[in-house]
């Protein structure tokens, strides 16, 4: 009962729970949690007139004992290109977390795939696809390619940056830290959302910013966020925050 509790409270804040490989099962984001995250990252990833198509497909890979997913989305809108008004395609990706991480743009549209691929209708190009039917946009363990070919055209993957907005601080030794993606753990006792946690609880998520009574606000990987109170995090996240509230005591924080 304790367990589907804690589950059910990191499922409500749109965390990921850290788990081992071989428990890996396929962790897709739903059509308006998917839409939600992409538009983090503004009209650069979510144009206003796109109509998005949703999940396109999931791709499993394995690699020695170590299991993913690779989730894909479509969306479709018009812009100029050399002139024209054109219908131009979005390939959005996912991982398993589930964590936005960009998208490719493509003048033809995504139809099919394969075990290790996506394909792209090549039926209106003049040079054909690899087999004259389709483009072939590989795919790996490790995600997708950082450039492909398409129609003799090189397409980048235009890469989704979660910590482009977020807060900047500078060291003594002069180098500049941003917030990361990491393992955050609450410790049992705390009030999360109005329930009381039983067992230490751990999550992913990045920091995004401090409030007033000693919160900080962290975000999970679909772009949910939750306000927590330093004191109820472990140590080990403390020492993380400290640069970011610019704090130099464990009193400071609520030890």
């Amino acid at each position: 009962m304790k367990r589907r509790i804690a589950l059910a409270l990191i499922a409500a804040l749109g965390f990921s729970v850290v788990a081992s490989a071989k428990s890996v099962k396929k962790n897709y984001p739903k059509k308006s949690v998917a839409v939600e995250m992409i538009k983090q990252g503004g009209e650069e990833h979510y144009p206003k007139n796109l109509k998005f198509g949703g999940k396109f497909v999931t791709l499993k890979f394995e690699e020695g004992d170590q299991t993913t997913y690779w989730h894909f989305y479509t969306g479709s809108y018009t812009k100029e290109v050399e002139g024209t008004k054109t219908t131009v395609y979005r390939l959005y990706v996912f991982n398993n977390d589930p964590k936005y991480m960009g998208y490719y743009e493509f003048l033809y549209e995504p139809k099919d795939y394969e075990e290790r691929a996506i394909l792209i209708d090549a039926s209106d190009s003049n040079s054909g696809g690899e087999d004259d039917d389709y483009f072939r946009v590989p795919v790996s363990f490790r995600g997708p390619e950082k450039r492909v070919n398409i129609d003799g055209e090189g397409i980048d993957f235009v890469k989704f940056d979660p910590t482009k907005e977020l807060p900047t601080v500078k060291t003594e030794s002069g180098d500049t830290l941003k917030p990361e993606y990491r393992e955050w753990t609450v410790n049992a006792g705390a009030t999360i959302n109005g329930r009381k946690l039983k067992k230490a609880l751990t999550f992913k998520a990045i920091y995004v910013k401090k409030k007033l009574g000693g919160l900080v606000v962290l975000k999970g990987t679909n772009g949910k966020t939750v306000e927590i109170r330093v004191r109820d995090l472990s140590e080990e996240d403390k020492e993380y925050l400290k640069p970011f509230l610019a704090l130099t005591t464990k009193l400071e924080i609520g030890a």
